[in-house]
């Protein structure tokens, strides 16, 4: 298959894609999920390893202030999607990365999908400044654009079953960005999760230490807090009382008995499993 434009050639297979997606999925909590086989078939087309051919008009640019002394607000490279028509920082540092290779020639393969082009030259020059001027607080006018050219960049298609879910992630084959990872929620731990999690940081004695100190620092500040919230609580009946011709001595101050009793249970489980360890 030949392509009018160059396209950046696949450096991240297939296999490193899902090594790429595994990683974001545990750091959102998902630990059990499988990807499906790849596809094969002409049918299956856009499925789990199918491969998308973009193209992105790269750029360069400068934004810059008038006044009394010009000053330069803004300067780099970008790339607009000339697709969807939007603007990609990630993918506009390709150009300038060295080493990267880039061909008119795309193997026929059945699982390859070239997107079509529906911003053209013209169109862009004219999109670029407009979207660079609203992103670097400055005028249209004032925009600068050289070096418009377009490449396709090759992105893999890679699903996930993930428990009840299922997600559909596109990542660079090039660099490895994950272009929508935003699009996969972070997995609120079940309350099992959170025991198995505590019960392996008290394993050892290190975690042991750690962990109670954090107890013990947490209920001392809330003991203090209920302390002075109650002592403040004592000099107002008193002054209450002095206007009622009641002894301030008298007023007893509310500390909170229920957080009394939790610190102190607390404390006693804490003694126990401290005693546990040799």
């Amino acid at each position: 298959m030949l392509l009018e434009k160059p396209a950046f050639s696949v450096i991240l297979p297939l296999e490193g894609a899902e090594r790429k997606v595994s990683s974001l999925l545990k750091k959102k909590n998902w630990h059990k999920f499988k990807f499906p086989n790849p596809v094969h078939a002409e049918s299956e087309k856009h499925g789990h390893g199918s491969i998308f051919y973009f193209p992105y008009w790269f750029f360069s640019y400068d934004a810059h202030e008038d006044g009394k002394k010009t000053s330069l607000l803004a300067k780099g490279s970008g790339a607009l999607n000339a697709f969807s028509n939007e603007l990609d920082g990630q993918i506009g540092t390709l150009t300038t990365t060295e080493g990267l290779e880039k061909s008119n020639e795309l193997p026929d393969e059945r699982n390859i999908t070239v997107i079509d082009c529906r911003v053209d030259e013209e169109e862009a020059k004219k999109v670029i400044p407009v979207l660079i001027a609203a992103q670097s607080n400055a005028q249209k006018a004032n925009v600068i654009i050289s070096g418009l050219e377009m490449f396709y960049v090759p992105v893999w298609l890679v699903q996930v079953h993930a428990e009840e879910h299922q997600f559909s992630l596109r990542v660079n084959a090039v660099d490895g960005t994950i272009i929508n990872g935003d699009d996969i929620p972070s997995r609120e731990k079940e309350k099992g999760e959170l025991a198995k999690e505590l019960l392996d940081e008290l394993s050892s004695p290190a975690g042991w230490i750690h962990y109670t100190s954090q107890v013990i620092s947490a209920i001392s500040a809330a003991i203090f807090a209920a302390i002075k919230s109650a002592g403040e609580g004592h000099k107002e009946e008193g002054r209450k009382g002095e206007g009622r011709g009641e002894s301030h001595e008298n007023a007893k101050p509310a500390i909170d008995e229920d957080l009394l009793v939790v610190a102190l249970a607390v404390l006693a489980i804490l003694a126990l499993l401290w005693a546990a360890f040799p």
